[in-house]
């Protein structure tokens, strides 16, 4: 597979930024080495799709909205009641181990890869720097670890995961497109920088 190369690559200024304070508010990290795949299925082969995913993963497959199953590095996000997307490291090959053990009869895997830019953010204020781009209530008793929403930046589709808290902190992902990526990512930062933010390389 050609490798997927972030957008963020090259233009993203990493090091501290935005106000002075003791610790960064938030740490926005580039998530590269990432593959994704969309798996979709007919009217009457959910279930036989879901059992070959989840031998092919080694996942339990969750049956709760908005609510991901987890596997070692392996995440499957049931984002619509036919459609799975599922993120793992590239090195796992998901579009060609899946089209091989799935059945064109049973469903289709669309490898969405290269569509997607993948950005971490970590740190103290990360609620409230979201809280400024996506219409989406993060508190942790509606959206706990696990979690994840479909939504928009400025009009522009997005996907948030809240993959753990680390040291006492969220851990989100945010799932941009790649034609708007650096200039989503651009926004945040700007909304980050009156909480004090740095960029990892």
């Amino acid at each position: 597979m050609v490798e997927v190369i972030s957008a963020l690559a090259g233009h993203a200024r990493t090091g501290r930024h935005g106000v002075e304070r003791k610790g960064a508010g938030v740490i926005f990290r580039d998530v590269p080495g990432r593959d994704l795949v969309q798996v979709a299925w007919w009217p009457d082969t959910g279930p036989a799709v879901r059992a070959v995913l989840a031998k092919q993963l080694d996942v339990a497959m969750s049956d709760t909205p908005r609510r991901v199953s987890e596997s070692g590095q392996t995440t499957v996000f049931p984002v619509a009641p036919d459609k799975l997307w599922i993120a793992a490291p590239m090195a796992v090959g998901l579009h060609a181990k899946l089209s091989i053990a799935l059945p064109v009869a049973q469903g289709v895997v669309t490898e969405l890869g290269h569509s997607r830019t993948v950005i971490r953010i970590s740190g103290p204020s990360t609620r409230e720097v979201l809280a400024r781009s996506f219409a989406i209530d993060l508190h942790p008793s509606v959206f706990p670890p696990g979690s994840f929403a479909s939504s928009s930046m400025h009009h522009i589709g997005a996907m948030l995961h809240y993959v753990r808290d680390l040291g006492g902190a969220p851990v989100f992902d945010v799932y941009l497109l790649r034609t708007f990526a650096l200039s989503l990512f651009e926004g945040l930062c700007e909304n980050a920088d009156g909480f004090g933010y740095t960029v990892e390389g």
